[in-house]
């Protein structure tokens, strides 16, 4: 396994200090958003809510399916 040098570990800390403190302000927006509600509450009502419509792509558009 080739050594890793000082400044690219450097470096990915800085990355993840980063990634980290960007999660946690997105975590605080959402629950100011959506209260004390768990993100995972919502996800079931919305799969409740939907409607899959099948079909396929055809490199424009979307085709409904003969079934549909």
């Amino acid at each position: 396994m080739p050594q890793i040098e000082d400044k690219h570990l450097q470096r990915f800390k800085q990355l993840l200090e980063k990634a980290q403190t960007t999660l946690l302000a997105t975590q605080e927006l959402l629950t100011s958003l959506i209260g004390n509600e768990t993100i995972s509450d919502n996800l079931k009502d919305l799969n409740n809510q939907e409607t899959i419509i099948y079909g396929s792509f055809d490199g424009q558009n979307m085709v409904a399916s003969e079934a549909g």
